[in-house]
């Protein structure tokens, strides 16, 4: 009788299935998360346009190169190595004018201005670091122009992060939905 109706005895056990509902809804974008624009700080010279359009990026991942032009950032980096190579001399000085007054070779008074001269060029140092900081570059950028001694050249313009999300929702990749650039385009800061 089970064959001739085609019953099929189971048993009965608890397990997890699947099972799809249809739920009317409507998509609302986000400002800020679902679309972000992503502008260079500081006018430069497209050298570099890493991903493709429609191509996910991971935040952080780089976007863009950019050389830079801005002629600001440029005197202020170099002012900024000018006043390292010149605190670099003036603490020579004192390291020597410390040995040679302690024998009474050199007045003490000479010595005492260069250690002025030393405090004054190390706060133009601080200002110029933190202006440095403020157009835009990061303080491992800035400390590299001091172990390098040369001025960065260029920008590495990365995509950006989340922030205040947990580690697997901040690391969702990002796609690159237009691309406003191209290389060798000049950009101003902010484009």
């Amino acid at each position: 009788a089970r064959g001739n109706i085609g019953l099929r005895l189971v048993r009965v056990e608890l397990r997890t299935f699947e099972r799809t509902t249809t739920v009317p809804g409507i998509l609302a974008e986000r400002p800020g998360w679902s679309v972000m624009e992503v502008t260079a700080p500081m006018t430069g010279i497209v050298t570099r346009i890493y991903p493709v359009q429609g191509e996910a990026v991971q935040p952080g991942q780089p976007l863009f190169e950019v050389r830079l032009t801005h002629e600001d950032l440029l005197q202020t980096q170099t002012e900024f190595l000018r006043t390292v190579e010149e605190l670099d001399v003036i603490r020579r000085e004192v390291a020597r004018l410390e040995k040679v007054s302690a024998d009474g070779a050199v007045a003490g008074k000479t010595l005492l201005e260069r250690k002025y001269e030393q405090q004054k060029q190390e706060a133009a140092l601080r200002a110029q670091r933190q202006a440095l900081l403020l157009h835009g570059l990061s303080a491992e950028q800035v400390d590299n122009v001091v172990a390098t001694r040369t001025l960065l050249q260029s920008l590495t313009i990365r995509a950006p992060g989340r922030e205040g999300l947990s580690p697997k929702e901040a690391a969702t990749p990002l796609e690159v939905q237009d691309l406003k650039v191209a290389q060798g385009k000049y950009i101003t800061a902010g484009a």
